[in-house]
């Protein structure tokens, strides 16, 4: 009695593992892509992260300076207790500078515009845009009213 042995053949061996060599490929394309969107991810919201921590800050000096001057790349916050606090924009950072220490604020790939309306009666505005290289834009807006002791000096010293 003769014993036969069930086997694949060499030809549905290679079948099946072509097939498969397919589907672990297209498997570890589809991480790739998700990991460098992931990775992309992190970045954005560091970046993010980076823009509110400057834009809190500078609210909070606009609402407690008693002058805002400045143009395209520098802004100084005059204030009657403290020293002048100056930021300066360039290219991949905001630097701002208390006169005691130096922020540094990593904003990368980025464009501002700073603009100033000039005080009316009672209110001066700063609004200052960051424009970012995928063009996104995000604008903050700062008004900063003025008490009447401010305005009282100046209407003095006119």
């Amino acid at each position: 009695m003769k014993n036969k042995f069930r086997a694949f053949t060499l030809a549905e061996l290679l079948v099946s593992m072509i097939i498969a060599g397919i589907v672990v490929s297209m498997a570890s394309y589809a991480f790739i892509i998700a990991f460098k969107r992931l990775d992309t991810y992190r970045q954005t919201g560091h970046q993010i992260r980076e823009v509110l921590a400057a834009f809190s800050v500078i609210g909070n000096d606009v609402e407690n300076a008693v002058k805002i001057t400045g143009d395209e790349r520098r802004m100084i916050f005059s204030s009657k207790v403290r020293d002048d606090i100056i930021y300066e924009f360039r290219g991949e950072n905001i630097v701002r500078n208390d006169g005691l220490v130096n922020d540094t604020f990593f904003i990368s790939n980025y464009n501002t515009h700073l603009r100033y309306i000039e005080p009316g009666e009672r209110e001066e505005r700063v609004i200052i845009e960051i424009f970012f290289e995928s063009g996104e834009k995000i604008p903050f807006h700062y008004s900063k009213e003025y008490g009447s002791d401010i305005l009282m000096r100046t209407e003095n010293k006119n």
